[in-house]
C-alpha cells in the first residue's frame, strides 16, 4: 500500500452521531436543523460543549466563506444606478 494513502472509512458527507442527533429532535420539532441548532447556542442552561458543537454545525449557514467585499463588488456597482440605467439593464438581462 503506498504511504499516505487512505482505505475504507466513512463515506464524505456521511452524517456523524451529533448532527444526526440535530436532525432527528428538529424533525420531531418541526423545525428547520438551523432553528435547532441556533435555539441548543442560545439556552444558557446547555453545557458549553453542546453550545460549541451546534455553533460549529450552524455557522457555513450563517456565515459566508468568502469575504463581502469581494462578493459585493458588482452589487456595489449596480446600487450606483439611476433607475433608468437599472430598468435598460434589466431589459437586456431579459433578451
Amino acid at each position: 500500500m503506498p504511504k499516505g494513502v487512505k482505505y475504507g472509512g466513512r463515506v464524505a458527507g456521511t452524517s456523524n452521531k451529533s448532527k444526526q442527533a440535530i436532525l432527528d429532535k428538529a424533525k420531531a420539532l418541526g423545525i428547520t436543523p438551523l432553528d435547532y441548532m441556533l435555539q441548543v447556542l442560545n439556552d444558557k442552561t446547555r453545557d458549553d460543549a453542546d453550545r460549541m458543537e451546534a455553533a460549529k454545525n450552524a455557522a457555513p449557514f450563517v456565515h459566508r466563506k468568502q469575504p463581502q467585499a469581494i462578493e459585493n463588488t458588482e452589487m456595489n456597482k449596480i446600487q450606483e444606478l439611476s433607475e433608468d440605467e437599472l430598468l435598460q439593464r434589466l431589459k437586456e438581462l431579459e433578451k
